[in-house]
């Protein structure tokens, strides 16, 4: 292909539909690549925090006892029992056996 020719003019819906989805297709790595950011700033917060609270031991257990599970069904796992601990403790203000 030439570059010195211009190519809308040979096939002008072609061009602007391949812009479009060249358009579209940039949209979204941008978004991957803010939701990756985000995601690697949470590990690297959590790294800091494992180092920096003397956790390194115990985080080492925690990946020997834990080799061959998914990471993520392990956070399901947790986020699920920590919602049912949450809906069966009522928050302060909701509390219905408190004595004033």
């Amino acid at each position: 292909m030439n570059p010195n020719i211009d190519q809308s003019r040979h096939c002008p819906k072609r061009w602007a539909r391949l812009k479009k989805q060249l358009q579209q297709a940039r949209a979204e790595a941008n978004n991957y690549h803010q939701k990756f950011e985000i995601e690697k700033r949470a590990k690297n917060n959590a790294y800091a925090f494992i180092l920096t609270s003397g956790q390194l031991a115990e985080f080492k257990k925690w990946v020997e006892q834990t080799k061959g599970l998914d990471p993520m069904e392990i956070c399901r796992s947790y986020s699920g029992i920590k919602q049912r601990y949450h809906n069966d403790c009522p928050d302060e203000g909701n509390a219905t056996d408190r004595t004033e």
